[in-house]
């Protein structure tokens, strides 16, 4: 009988040891997979590299678009958007707003769309996407409304033949 009680007594102190462990864990880089109760303007700011998209969607304006809607947020990768800006000669900040929204809006797909079934689906800019061959990455995110993936390179759209000005 002593045994047995001195057994349950080690399970439980076993159980509140884990419970106490495991409720104090928080994530050095967020890295979501399924949030169904977060908006994916909320995901997108959390994940630190996705920094530059995230600078850019707010410049843009875009931010509160993105969390009431339902779409799909095809997201370049930092080091996507460090090589296209540097291609171009400027910073984020030296985009017009109008050229900066345009090319973040062809970013976004209206609706659930599935992993690489994105081209000629239309983008919030009003054009269907065409994306030459590109595929995502990685898989990102599954929020409350919506999906967000990693592309490897930021998209452009056709209307918009050049950042220089």
């Amino acid at each position: 009988m002593k045994k047995n009680i001195d057994s349950r007594f080690f399970y439980f102190l076993a159980m509140i040891i884990l419970i106490a462990t495991f409720s104090n864990c928080k994530p050095d880089n967020f890295k979501s997979e399924a949030l169904p109760s977060t908006g994916l303007a909320t995901i997108i700011n959390l994940d630190t590299s996705f920094s530059n998209f995230n600078k850019a969607i707010k410049i843009s304006g875009l931010s509160s678009t993105i969390n009431t809607g339902e779409y799909t947020v095809l997201i370049p990768s930092n080091l996507a958007f460090n090589n296209f800006l540097s291609s171009n000669g400027k910073k984020i900040d030296d985009i017009p707003s109008d050229t900066l929204k345009a090319i973040m809006s062809y970013h976004l797909l209206s609706g659930d769309v599935a992993m690489n079934q994105y081209d000629g689906k239309p983008t919030l800019l009003g054009v269907n996407l065409n994306l030459g061959g590109l595929n995502s990455v990685a898989y990102s995110a599954n929020a409350r409304k919506g999906k967000a993936f990693i592309i490897d390179k930021v998209l452009i759209p056709p209307a918009i033949h050049s950042l220089h000005q």
